[in-house]
């Protein structure tokens, strides 16, 4: 009874595993053919608001009036980026001011859907993030206004 199963259970993972498989194909081919495939070299700069292993977000314009702010969040490939003026990623922070050279692909299909893909070639560090202002609050335990006699 229990090979029965067993079997049932391969027969039934390997039969919505082809299902699977068939689903991906019919979807590339849904969009249809490519009309047009570019390719873009931009460059931007602007300041780190979120650093991981796999993406990098960039804010690259604010606009005060508005309160509003423009980002991008790039992938991270370490091994294909090249660092200018630093030598790891990890001496980047949130805050940091950098310049980003990236390719961007934009592929346009025959049912007028796009996709657009980016690559990252060169991080270029300018400067770090300010120093944060000290805080004018009491540390825990200290009384406000109270003398600090030494």
């Amino acid at each position: 009874m229990d090979k029965i199963k067993t079997v049932f259970n391969i027969i039934v993972s390997c039969l919505a595993l082809i299902f699977l498989l068939f689903q991906d194909t019919n979807a590339d081919e849904a969009k249809g053919k490519v009309l047009k495939r570019t390719t873009a070299a931009k460059e931007m700069q602007g300041e780190i608001s979120g650093i991981s292993k796999r993406y990098i977000s960039l804010i690259y314009e604010r606009n005060l009036e508005k309160g509003t702010e423009e980002e991008i969040l790039l992938p991270l490939a370490e091994q294909a980026v090249t660092l200018e003026h630093i030598r790891d990623l990890k001496q980047l922070g949130v805050g940091d001011t950098i310049g980003v050279q990236y390719d961007e692909e934009s592929t346009q299909y025959e049912d007028k859907s796009q996709e657009s893909k980016i690559k990252l070639k060169i991080i270029s560090f300018i400067r770090k993030s300010p120093p944060k202002p000290q805080s004018t609050y009491p540390e825990e335990g200290e009384q406000p206004g109270a003398l600090i006699s030494d």
